[in-house]
């Protein structure tokens, strides 16, 4: 299996330090890394680049082969970064010149049940590019807000601009796109959204790229709801995660089995509570069951532990800090839940399908034709046609069965292992046939903004 890089990614000359700190496959090429540093700083790509360890110096891929140069695209990470500490430098932009130190922190072993790449830490807002370099960036910080109103800076910085944003989550939006881009191995662009965007249903093609690149940023066309908390009470995922955290508030701490999941008593009580029936179980005549019997309850322990709400230490599982604090406010909970999910946690980890992307890329639009055409009944392959068609480089293509298993991946990471814990979807199933309708949740859940509104947006897209 794969190990994980731990790797640091500061700005250099920066006071206080602006870095970004992600844990990534230590298989991915430097061109890779380059566009997922380029997002992690909301740059755009548009300069050359380069990377140096005092030696070897790798190149934008964009320029001539030279003597004793390395194209990005021919190296891996692992053959340059050989032990903890390690560290190379990025530079960006030949005028502003953006130097950015990049340290192997640690090399973990991969867990299962987490994407990557993924960004775990961060501070402070990058630089615009074109802002005169780091000696100009510092002196506009230097005085700030009022230089916001210095004429040396207008057109350099935006009026909205912020030293101190950042967003974690809109991170991990843009690197579970970039994720496509390394499983495909396609020669598309950044600039094309990594997609051969051919078929959107009523949505152009920067629509488009704002619903698949933008997720949960504030330009992302899919609004999360407060609901009351009749509604609540309808979110599976949230009152499974609910009973186990309201459990450990009252005993403290729960022992766990040898192998590391939750106890018998615990799983019994939070199965026959009937947050969710799972048929294999429902049909087993097995009294008792595991947490590996049932994979509700395995995604229970596997999100807490994504959201960083528990802890486990000596085999006993607490809440953290972060958890208690999670408790006095269940929609914020539910959100957290709900965004995890989609940017931190592997859609393919219950499943034998080949390519973790299907579903998980793209989602918003299967929410977006769900809330279009989801009122009646209507077959798996009817969205599943309709994703596809947006998506074509997902597709099985040379598999005996692939229509079987396009359609199929589809329905089980999009409907039945994702939208129905989450109570969004009713779903009839007959003879391996499925037919999905949104449920009465969803309108409250979601709000969506239609394709004349999402254009009237400034989208910012670059």
């Amino acid at each position: 299996m794969s190990s994980i890089f731990q790797l640091k990614i500061t700005l250099k000359y920066t006071n206080p330090e602006i870095y970004r700190t992600i844990l990534i496959d230590k298989g991915y090429d430097f061109y890779i890394f380059h566009l997922i540093i380029q997002g992690l700083m909301n740059w755009t790509g548009e300069y050359y680049y380069e990377f140096t360890d005092g030696g070897l110096k790798i190149l934008d891929d964009n320029l001539p082969d030279y003597e004793d140069y390395v194209l990005s695209s021919d190296l891996t990470l692992q053959e340059v970064f050989h032990k903890q500490n390690d560290e190379i430098t990025y530079v960006y932009d030949e005028e502003d010149v953006w130097e950015i130190s990049i340290r192997l922190e640690k090399i973990l072993p991969r867990k299962a049940n987490q994407a990557y790449p993924v960004c775990i830490d961060g501070k402070y807002n990058s630089p615009p590019e074109d802002c005169g370099g780091i000696t100009a960036f510092n002196d506009y910080l230097s005085n700030y807000p009022k230089t916001k109103f210095d004429g040396r800076f207008v057109g350099s910085f935006t009026d909205d601009y912020d030293p101190g944003y950042f967003n974690l989550t809109e991170k991990n939006s843009f690197l579970a796109v970039i994720t496509k881009k390394y499983y495909e191995k396609s020669d598309l662009e950044i600039n094309e959204e990594l997609l051969d965007f051919s078929g959107f249903d009523g949505y152009n093609y920067d629509e488009m790229e704002l619903i698949v690149s933008k997720e949960f940023s504030h330009q992302w066309p899919i609004i999360l709801k407060n609901l009351s908390d009749d509604w609540l009470a309808k979110v599976p995922i949230l009152n499974m995660i609910l009973f186990v955290m309201k459990r450990l508030d009252e005993d403290q701490t729960i022992r766990l089995t040898a192998k590391g999941n939750f106890p018998r008593n615990l799983i019994q009580d939070l199965y026959f509570r009937g947050f969710y029936k799972e048929e294999l179980i429902e049909h087993s005549p097995l009294k008792r069951i595991s947490e590996d019997d049932s994979f509700t309850i395995r995604l229970t322990h596997i999100l807490l532990e994504l959201l960083k709400y528990t802890k486990k230490r000596h085999n006993r599982l607490s809440l953290t800090q972060k958890g208690k604090n999670a408790l006095k406010d269940k929609n914020k909970m539910l959100h957290e839940i709900f965004i995890t999910f989609c940017n931190n946690y592997n859609w393919g980890y219950f499943d034998s399908f080949d390519n973790e992307m299907i579903g998980r890329f793209g989602f918003g639009y299967s929410i977006i034709l769900l809330a279009k055409y989801g009122e009646t009944m209507k077959e798996n392959e009817f969205y599943a046609d309709k994703y596809y068609n947006a998506f074509p480089n997902l597709k099985y293509s040379k598999e005996e069965y692939a229509d079987y298993w396009n359609k199929n991946s589809y329905y089980f990471r999009t409907f039945k292992r994702f939208l129905h814990i989450f109570g969004l979807v009713e779903i009839e199933e007959e003879h391996f046939k499925y037919k999905i309708k949104k449920s009465q949740l969803f309108n409250h859940f979601f709000a969506i903004l239609p394709p004349v509104d999402l254009t009237s947006q400034s989208l910012g897209l670059s």
